[in-house]
């Protein structure tokens, strides 16, 4: 069965295909790149993996390893849920409409990047109430909520709740106004740019990934084993990572 699936690149919001290697780590004081893949089927994937394919006389596994990010880095969370109350709940909307919702996921180091997975609820009486539930990733100390009028917009003022347990996984929006705040444009909950974190051990390909429900991103880091000279720029490597279930 074929894999549906989006490729991230170390920011986890620019979707990417390929990578020239001398470029990507052009200016980054390490030789080690990490990347996001998201789950964009209805369906969960099953053990999903990666592995290094050789490319090239001397690429693929002879000059890379790859590795797992297993919670070093927070992913946004995933399987996001809107169901709308009944009338007399104790909503305070200004107006009735349509509202859209993000979410992203927060710990000591910074914020993820909103979810690509946007909610959708009309509001048909403003005295109903939002009821947002999530599935909680792997390190996640907190969240913060968005909500728009405007499909896939959230300018601030945009923020709608900031929760600081990561074990909570559900919210009621009354439809209180949104204060200050918009969604991260990269993913700094490994570090900051330019490496965004830091990898785990890194070895011969395949990592695996276990099951991966719809909408949920994995990591992984690949490194490059061989010395950077100063004329790689010149010169990049081939990496091709494939993605399968097992």
């Amino acid at each position: 069965m074929s894999v549906s699936i989006r490729h991230w690149d170390k920011t986890g919001v620019l979707e990417t295909y390929s990578k020239d290697w001398g470029r990507e780590i052009a200016g980054i004081t390490t030789d080690y790149v990490k990347y996001f893949i998201e789950n964009t089927s209805t369906r969960t994937l099953v053990n999903l993996k990666a592995e290094i394919a050789k490319v090239g006389v001397s690429d693929g596994n002879d000059m890379f390893l790859i590795s797992a990010d297993d919670g070093v880095t927070v992913v946004p969370p995933y399987t996001f849920i809107a169901t709308l109350g009944s009338s007399g709940d104790g909503g305070v909307w200004a107006a009735t409409g349509t509202y859209y919702y993000s979410i992203a996921s927060t710990n000591a180091l910074g914020e993820t990047e909103k979810s690509t997975q946007e909610v959708t609820i009309t509001v048909d009486v403003v005295t109903k109430r939002v009821t947002l539930t999530w599935s909680v990733p792997t390190g996640a100390t907190g969240y913060k909520i968005y909500r728009s009028q405007t499909a896939g917009s959230y300018a601030t003022p945009a923020l709608v709740a900031t929760i600081s347990s990561g074990s909570i996984n559900t919210y009621v929006d009354d439809g209180t106004a949104t204060t200050t705040g918009a969604p991260a444009v990269e993913n700094t909950t490994g570090g900051a740019a330019p490496n965004y974190g830091s990898p785990l051990a890194l070895g011969q390909s395949p990592v695996v990934f276990g099951h991966v429900a719809p909408y949920q991103k994995v990591i992984y880091w690949v490194e490059w084993i061989l010395p950077i000279s100063a004329t790689e720029d010149e010169n990049p490597r081939r990496v091709s990572v494939k993605i399968s279930e097992t």
